[in-house]
């Protein structure tokens, strides 16, 4: 078994512990002030969690990611702290496995890993929630350390595992494969094959074709972009604000120090990882490619980000060799205040959306004004709510031709974000409803919510001068939302 914990209080490292209780302290009090989700996709992603035994099939595609369902499935039965207590669990592990990395390879200051990786802003905010991209960065780091321990067919098999999390991460199973290709280590393709072969397996035994699968994967390749591409350095600009000011600093220097010196050998796999993921994500939302329908999100290339704080840490070491103690201290309170500043505090609360609590609004009234009535709608906001799959339950049905012939009392609630989307099941318009007979309009929503209120600095925001103000908004600007819903409600009685 792994001896994953470093402490044995008798020697214990004061900074170290300092860091590891600061990060468990903010994880609570974070967690504490969160009722709702991160603002893309992690609703729905709670719900495919939660209801995960009640539509298998749908748990197959690209879109579930089976390893996440599969991860957070028990979790989520408790709700949705239990979903935010489960992530926070993976994400103090994957902390302590790179401090860790760092004591094995020698490094001095290793415990600084610990608020580098915590107080990474966009994979802080991920880190109490129920999306990929958090396990997918816990395992590359757990394939690293095994890979350093010379355990080489876990590191392969966790390398490997990442496919049925982030698909697009595999290349680093492919890394470790050149390796030991290299190294004559032949048995290591066995456990290359496990993650994709798992997915495969999976979808045979669920749907009996691996047609779904397929078409899952490439599903994203087929539609149209959500947004316009980016330029070749887009994630190079938001580097800062993904990764820290301090990490990004020290990682720079890292890369400079290990390119001239033995480390290098040590930590080129993590450097690899670090170029290969931003690169990756750079050219699948490159402007003109179209290889993907959904771009430029930072959250994507957070997966990344402890193997960059580990090389941050290289860096900062490097430089804490050249100055004395009394200056040490100094900047080292500068950069553990700052980095938590620009950190968690530029780090929203998640806090219930309006389209959440209208969803609940709309649940309490077909339990009340409305009995014997069923909703239709791509609202998986509503599915949450009445708690029901958002394929389909009980009450809950997606907004099909289907479901509008079959059910004759029934609340249809259209919402503009969503009118003829690629992404719901049918592409039924406004107009393909209001063209239905014996319906009528009862309702319309119109509203616009700023978010920004959600992070604890947008306070001191306020009252800053407009330059502050200026460097809080680049921080907080690809953190958040704002809420620009249109929601019409029609009742069908007949």
């Amino acid at each position: 078994m792994l001896n994953l914990l470093p402490l044995k209080l008798k020697n214990s490292n004061k900074l170290l512990i300092f860091f590891l209780l600061s990060t468990v302290f903010v994880e609570i009090v974070w967690i504490l002030n969160s009722d709702g989700f991160y603002f893309i996709d992690d609703g729905c992603h709670f719900n495919y969690n939660r209801h995960y035994l009640e539509d298998l099939g749908r748990t197959v595609s690209s879109w579930s990611r089976i390893g996440r369902v599969l991860l957070y499935f028990p979790a989520a039965q408790f709700g949705l702290k239990g979903v935010q207590i489960n992530a926070a669990i993976v994400f103090l592990i994957t902390i302590i496995i790179s401090y860790k990395i760092l004591k094995n390879a020698g490094i001095n200051y290793a415990e600084w890993v610990i608020p580098f990786i915590a107080f990474q802003p966009v994979l802080f905010n991920i880190s109490f929630s129920s999306l990929a991209e958090l396990p997918a960065a816990s395992l590359i780091i757990l394939s690293f350390y095994f890979y350093q321990k010379n355990r080489d067919n876990l590191a392969m098999l966790c390398a490997s595992l990442t496919f049925i999390f982030r698909t697009e991460m595999y290349f680093v199973a492919g890394i470790y494969l050149l390796i030991y290709l290299k190294q004559k280590k032949y048995k290591t393709l066995i456990p290359f094959f496990i993650g994709p072969l798992f997915w495969i397996i999976y979808t045979l035994v669920i749907t009996g074709s691996l047609h779904s699968l397929f078409e899952n994967l490439f599903l994203h390749t087929k539609l149209p972009r959500i947004t316009q591409g980016v330029k070749w350095y887009h994630y190079i600009l938001l580097a800062p604000k993904t990764y820290g000011i301090f990490q990004t600093l020290f990682f720079i220097i890292g890369f400079i120090y290990i390119l001239f010196t033995r480390e290098l050998k040590k930590f080129i796999i993590l450097l690899l990882v670090v170029f290969g993921g931003i690169a990756g994500h750079t050219l699948a939302a490159l402007d003109g490619l179209n290889t993907t329908c959904s771009v430029g999100q930072v959250r994507y290339i957070s997966i990344v980000g402890p193997a960059l704080a580990i090389i941050s840490v290289l860096g900062m070491s490097y430089l804490a060799t050249k100055i004395n103690r009394s200056i040490r201290i100094i900047f080292a309170v500068i950069i553990f205040t700052i980095s938590f500043i620009f950190g968690p505090l530029v780090t929203p609360f998640h806090k219930k959306y309006e389209i959440e609590k209208i969803s609940d609004k709309f649940a309490n009234k077909i339990h009340t004004q409305y009995q014997g009535y069923v909703i239709i709608s791509d609202l998986y906001q509503i599915a949450n709510a009445l708690d029901e799959p958002s394929s389909g339950g009980k009450i809950y049905k997606p907004l099909t031709k289907k479901n509008l012939s079959d059910y004759n009392k029934a609340l249809i609630i259209w919402e503009s974000s969503l009118d003829g989307s690629p992404f719901t099941q049918e592409s039924l318009t406004r107009k393909d409803i209001e063209n239905l007979p014996a319906i009528r309009l009862i309702d319309s929503i119109n509203v616009i919510i700023n978010h920004n209120y959600d992070f604890p600095i947008y306070s001191l925001r306020e009252l800053s001068p407009e330059f502050v103000k200026e460097i809080l908004d680049y921080f907080m600007k690809e953190q958040n939302c704002w809420e620009n819903i249109f929601i019409k409600v029609y009742l069908k009685d007949s």
